[in-house]
């Protein structure tokens, strides 16, 4: 039954079950960082993120498909001649990421 509540609400796009479910995934500063710069490149695949932002040899492409299995990514082939797949930032990442910020400021204060 709970299973089925869950389909429905998610399937009705509810706004309030998609922020009680953004709030409940827990991020470290890594994969924080990680989605951070993501959402200002837009799209990449890990070697060019890599370029981007200088985090060479971090496993980068674990660690997408880690924020992937989390909802925060989505990914594409980029043609279908290659295996390289593109990453891209969810719609929630970025509320996720302004949530996580104002957060963190009001821990400050």
């Amino acid at each position: 039954m709970a299973t089925q509540t869950l389909q429905n609400q998610s399937l009705r796009g509810d706004l309030s079950f998609r922020e009680s479910r953004t709030a409940q995934i827990s991020l470290t500063e890594e994969q924080s960082a990680i989605l951070k710069e993501l959402i200002e490149l837009k799209a990449t695949t890990p070697l060019r993120f890599e370029i981007r932002t200088g985090r060479i040899g971090q496993n980068l492409k674990q660690k997408l498909d880690d924020l992937e299995a989390l909802g925060l990514v989505k990914t594409r082939g980029l043609t279908v001649n290659t295996k390289e797949t593109i990453y891209v930032p969810s719609p929630g990442a970025r509320r996720f990421i302004a949530a996580r910020e104002k957060a963190k400021r009001t821990k400050k204060r």
